[in-house]
């Protein structure tokens, strides 16, 4: 449950090895504003909240970027 009071679903169906942010990035992208103007604000809130050090905060952007690559090659492979 959120702050806010809203249930949110984690689903744990897909087994996955790769980068130890890989999580962290999947449920950032699950949760990822459409507006562009909101997603500074989503991603400080986001970093905040689930602890990632400063260390790892570039490896966290890179995973989330390696992320939505593979969404892109399952919809060109659709």
């Amino acid at each position: 449950m959120t702050n806010s009071g809203q249930v949110v679903v984690i689903d744990f169906g897909e087994a996955r090895l790769g980068p130890k942010l890989l999580d962290f990035a999947a449920l950032f992208q699950g949760f990822m504003p459409k507006n562009k103007q909101d997603l500074t604000a989503y991603l400080n809130e986001f970093l905040a909240l689930s602890g990632i050090q400063i260390t790892d905060r570039h490896l966290f952007l890179m995973t989330v970027q390696l992320w939505l690559v593979k969404g892109l090659l399952i919809v060109i492979n659709e």
